[in-house]
């Protein structure tokens, strides 16, 4: 699976440093810092050792028996001792039908490897741009807050010179408690997204590290049908084809058990009464009149055929989130142009407009109030919808693995 990529950058690096005592990190560090040290992906190379294992196991024959027997102990005259020695000879070919399916399952569990990797290479992105979007709307925060702060001394002296009342003294305390409080709330949804993305990589408490991407960038995407074609190559449904194989290999297994294996054995017997040495071989072999494992191929078969569905279903799930994803993807690409061409810069002209018009007394307190509203959910709606656009984008390509669309870096 290709990396994601989001270019450009939000903040330089220089100021990633000021604002965090570590370094800014980049989508890149927070993608190979989840492959290295992610606890779930860790433990595949467990699973593929296990299944390299049952490949050894699966390749032995079995262990050789031997028995001694001794009869007639109260008869000395003739009590015989019988040394035998019986080796079982598999049959049906069940020791390279084990073989087989020990490898189909190795396999299996590496298209396993693939599919949970990708699956958290998508989870890792979707939480580093809710780290992203949570971070910028915090600086946005802070320069409110800072604008209104520096604000309180214009209604201050309006108030002292008597052209405002106290009760615009006070909704405007209140207003400026407000801001303290979303930024107080902005830095906590800042830290519990910190802490889930660095769960990622096995970190379960680190929040003092900054995030660095362009939340601006928006790129093209290619159309839908191509998209539903490369979601052929989605590890979900390369791993259905190994699903089939391993269940076609166990019903191989089944089969093969269907077949008695031959026991063949052989060996000296001492005759006390004679004091000589005899020898003794046999064949021993189970008659399948009741047991031929019929219940056992019959679940195999099953097990096989309902696979289809289960691919079926697969396919179902895959499409539905493709497109759900670039529905999604459209949808946030028109609000963006609007909130981008339309609202924000009508927002943040009355915004500017009242700030002035209120100090030079041309505006009333309540039409600064509603525009300062206006502007800052305004602002925030357009940092979600950007929020909302890229984790659509990281949606598309986990699903497909084409080009990848984000990459995060402080230079």
């Amino acid at each position: 699976m290709r990396k994601f990529v989001l270019l450009g950058i939000l903040l330089p690096s220089f100021l990633c440093q000021i604002l965090y005592s570590q370094p800014a990190r980049t989508l890149a560090d927070a993608l190979a810092l989840t492959l290295l040290h992610n606890p779930e992906l860790n433990s595949f190379s467990y699973d593929m050792r296990a299944s390299e294992a049952k490949i050894l196991q699966g390749s032995f024959l079995p262990n050789p028996t031997v028995d001694v027997e001794t009869e007639n102990i109260n008869a000395p005259i003739f009590m015989q001792t019988t040394f035998l020695l019986s080796q079982l000879i598999e049959l049906g070919g069940k020791r390279k039908a084990r073989l087989q399916f020990a490898k189909t399952e190795r396999d299996r569990v590496a298209l396993d490897y693939e599919v949970r990797k990708r699956q958290l290479y998508v989870n890792t992105t979707l939480l580093f741009i809710e780290v992203l979007v949570n971070q910028q709307k915090t600086i946005f925060l802070e320069e409110n807050l800072k604008i209104l702060q520096g604000f309180s001394s214009i209604v201050d002296n309006r108030v002292k010179a008597g052209k405002a009342s106290i009760i615009e003294e006070s909704n405007f305390t209140v207003l400026l408690t407000t801001a303290i409080i979303d930024l107080k709330n902005a830095k906590n949804e800042l830290k519990n997204a910190r802490n889930r993305l660095s769960a990622q990589w096995n970190e379960t408490k680190n929040d003092e590290y900054g995030v660095v991407g362009n939340l601006e960038w928006i790129p093209k995407v290619i159309p839908l049908e191509e998209m539903g074609t490369l979601i052929q190559k989605h590890p979900q449904i390369v791993r259905s084809q190994y699903e089939d194989s391993l269940r076609t290999a166990r019903v191989a297994v089944e089969r093969s058990k269907a077949y008695p294996d031959l026991n063949l054995i052989g060996g000296p017997r001492y005759l006390e009464e004679a004091h000589k040495w005899v020898w003794v071989v046999g064949v021993s072999v189970p008659l399948p009149i009741n047991d031929r494992n019929q219940g056992r191929i019959w679940e195999s078969y099953e097990n096989l055929e309902k696979l289809e569905k289960e691919r079926e279903l697969i396919w179902t799930v895959l499409l539905t989130e493709l497109n759900n994803s670039y529905s999604t993807l459209q949808t946030v690409f028109s609000e963006l142009n609007l909130l981008k061409n339309v609202v924000l810069p009508a927002a943040q002209r009355a915004y500017d407009f009242s700030y002035k018009g209120y100090e030079l007394a041309r505006y009333n307190y309540l039409e600064l109030l509603e525009t300062e509203r206006s502007y800052r959910t305004s602002k925030i709606r357009y940092l979600q919808a950007l929020g909302e656009y890229h984790k659509a984008l990281a949606q598309l390509e986990g699903l497909t693995g084409s080009q990848a669309i984000i990459n995060i870096q402080c230079d």
